[in-house]
């Protein structure tokens, strides 16, 4: 409806949220073409919130096929719009998502700074995936470097629900 109507921004918008389900599929080709195309399409219209969400499409693709200089360069490039926009769910994500590239990168120090605030703007905004984002980036690298501590701690913290009692089967908590 939104092509016959040329209506470029519900278009772009709806490319935008069918690139989860492509991703989710691994279906990188459709992926890349429906980011793409919606960076185009809000590129055209002069939205810089479509253009971030887009850009995490790309980065997350760049990421999937081991392009890792391109996806750190797409999620960084978004930060201070999105900081401008006060778009802070996206703030979190692209720290957080930039967290786990370092990790990739076995770069630790990096890795655990970025997690640690991706989880702090996260918890702020009461987002808990993009907490949990965080979470995933600072421990996967605390364990890798060996702080294996660290990484139980912050991985049992994923366990407890949002009342404080832990999961059920963990070890602490009422079952």
């Amino acid at each position: 409806v939104a092509v016959a109507h040329g209506d470029h921004w519900c278009e772009a918008a709806c490319q935008v949220a069918l690139g989860l389900g492509a991703h989710m599929r691994g279906e990188l080709d459709r992926l890349a073409e429906m980011a793409g195309r919606a960076d185009a399409l809000f590129a055209e219209v002069g939205d810089t919130w479509g253009r971030l969400s887009a850009g995490e499409w790309l980065a997350a693709l760049a990421e999937l096929t081991g392009d890792l200089d391109r996806a750190e360069k797409l999620l960084e490039g978004g930060l201070d719009d999105a900081e401008r926009l006060g778009l802070w769910h996206n703030v979190g994500t692209r720290l957080g998502l930039l967290g786990w590239i370092a990790r990739q990168r076995n770069d630790w120090e990096r890795a655990r700074a970025l997690g640690a605030e991706a989880q702090r703007r996260a918890i702020e905004q009461g987002d808990r995936a993009t907490q949990a984002l965080g979470q995933m980036a600072s421990s996967f690298a605390a364990r890798a470097s060996g702080d294996l501590d660290l990484a139980e701690a912050e991985l049992r913290e994923m366990l407890v629900d949002d009342v404080g009692s832990a999961a059920p089967g963990s070890g602490s908590g009422p079952e």
